[in-house]
């Protein structure tokens, strides 16, 4: 078994240095590693083409590959001998655990076909079905930075929204594994994690340098802040129901419902006799909507946007004033 980590940038080299102990073997792609992605000035952007583009680090071999992130700290002695997926299985990885609710229509349709993938921990049969699944997933995810820098607002750079993406558009089988190969961003610490975790993704652990050091700190709430972001993005465009005293209608919220029921607002505010006869619902039935109405709807949007917004600075402020690693994880959306 063939394994690799992405590691660029210094925080996640030392992040690294947990999993590369255990298994020396391991590919492990740097900041000093040749054809790492440097296109943009974004080092995010850079880290996670780098990273959905690891198939060009792979060799050419017949062994099963494991992709794994820097910050994934083994637990329970060489746990990736006994890995062994079904023999129909092409690849394998633990999902997310709960639904992804999303305004686009391709991440929508990937995620009707299979589970919200974390990358974190990924096995694939061989290099082959690897370089495959890398090469989809690395165009897929520039494409979506292309998208986001143009000013789609309704595209997130997440790179595993483009995982997902280009791994239902291929003709692969999938496996979920079970929870013990990737116990992911919990409170929990290394003691009293379930007893039978392999491996555990977490920024806590015995790092060769003390964790509280002020830059990785910042780091890591840097990371909250970006995980909190995502979370309120999926809220936001994900649209509410109005309270059953104003008739319970599903609002959909997404960037062109939203421009539609604007326009239809200033129109209403300015003409009271005017309505929209054939506005199409979410559930796809067609309904007029009253001059009331159609300013009910546009304040409730508009309130219920700002409401994720305030959330999200709620959270921020209370990212900034943690102390402790501990505590920037126990903050969730």
């Amino acid at each position: 078994m063939k394994t690799i980590v992405i590691a660029q940038g210094e925080r996640f080299e030392r992040e690294a240095a947990r999993f590369t102990e255990k298994y020396p073997d391991t590919i492990l792609v740097t900041l000093q590693t040749p054809n790492i992605c440097t296109d943009y000035d974004n080092e995010y952007f850079n880290g996670l083409t780098t990273k959905s583009g690891f198939g060009k680090f792979l060799p050419d071999t017949d062994d099963p590959i494991v992709l794994a992130d820097a910050d994934l700290i083994p637990l329970a002695g060489d746990a990736l001998s006994s890995l062994n997926p079904n023999p129909s299985a092409d690849f394998a990885f633990v999902p997310y655990v709960g639904t992804l609710h999303v305004p686009e229509v391709d991440l929508s349709v990937a995620l009707s076909t299979m589970p919200w993938i974390n990358s974190g921990f990924m096995w694939f049969r061989n290099s082959a079905i690897a370089k495959a699944v890398s090469l989809a997933w690395e165009a897929e995810y520039k494409e979506r930075i292309v998208r986001h820098l143009a000013g789609n607002t309704a595209v997130h750079p997440n790179d595993e929204f483009a995982l997902v993406i280009a791994a239902s558009k291929l003709d692969y089988s999938f496996e979920t594994l079970p929870p013990k190969w990737n116990v992911w961003r919990t409170e929990l610490v290394p003691d009293n994690l379930p007893e039978d975790t392999l491996f555990y993704q977490h920024h806590l652990g015995e790092l060769p340098d003390p964790v509280e050091d002020a830059r990785i700190f910042e780091q890591e709430k840097d990371a909250k802040k970006a995980e909190i972001a995502t979370a309120r993005y999926a809220e936001e465009m994900g649209g509410f129901n109005l309270p059953a005293e104003q008739g319970g209608m599903f609002v959909r919220t997404d960037a062109r419902n939203r421009t539609l029921l604007n326009a239809a607002s200033v129109r209403a505010a300015s003409d009271p006799a005017y309505e929209v006869p054939n506005w199409k619902t979410a559930e796809g039935t067609f309904v007029t909507l009253s001059n009331a109405m159609i300013l009910l709807l546009n304040g409730a949007v508009e309130q219920f946007i700002a409401g994720c917004f305030a959330k999200e600075k709620a959270l921020n402020d209370s990212i900034a004033a943690t102390t402790t690693v501990q505590a920037i994880n126990a903050i969730t959306w």
